[in-house]
C-alpha cells in the first residue's frame, strides 16, 4: 500500500561559475548550449518538460556526462560540469550555500510525487499520526 505524502518541485540548477562562462539562459531554447547531465534511467531526464505559469516547453537533454545516483547529479552540477534537473529539497543544502543557483529562473520541472509504502492495509494509529504530521510538514 502507498500514500502520498507531498509533491517535491524540480529545477534546472547549475554552478555560478559554469553559468558566467555562457550567454544568460532565458528560455528553455537557450539550454541547447548546455551540458545536460542526466540520470538516464529517470523518465524526467528523458525529455526536460518544462513550465513557467502558462508556458510550456520540452527539450531533449544532450551531455557528456550520465549518472545513476541523485547525489552525483547534484555533486556534478555544483562542481561546474553542466546543468541539471534536481529537486528542490534535495539540493536544498548545495543551493544555500550557493554552490548551486536556478539556472533557468521562473521555469520549473514535472513535481517528484512522495509516498509512504507499507505493507499492510491496516495502520498502527501510532504510524498514522506519524505519516499525518510528516505530509503537514512536507505540505
Amino acid at each position: 500500500t502507498a500514500r502520498p505524502l507531498a509533491q517535491m518541485p524540480t529545477a534546472l540548477c547549475a554552478s555560478p561559475g559554469y553559468l558566467a562562462a555562457l550567454p544568460a539562459l532565458r528560455h528553455p531554447r537557450d539550454l541547447t548550449q548546455v551540458n545536460a547531465l542526466v540520470m538516464p534511467a529517470r523518465r524526467a531526464d528523458q525529455e526536460w518538460l518544462l513550465r513557467h505559469g502558462a508556458q510550456r516547453a520540452t527539450i531533449a537533454p544532450r551531455g557528456n556526462l550520465r549518472v545513476n545516483d541523485m547525489t552525483a547529479l547534484i555533486q556534478l552540477a555544483a562542481a561546474g560540469a553542466g546543468v541539471a534537473l534536481v529537486p528542490l529539497p534535495i539540493a536544498r543544502r548545495e543551493l544555500d550555500d550557493g554552490r548551486l543557483v536556478d539556472a533557468l529562473p521562473g521555469w520549473r520541472g514535472p513535481s517528484v510525487p512522495i509516498h509512504a509504502v507499507y505493507a499492510s492495509r491496516r495502520l498502527p494509529l501510532r504510524l498514522r499520526l506519524f505519516l499525518d504530521e510528516l505530509r503537514q510538514a512536507l505540505g
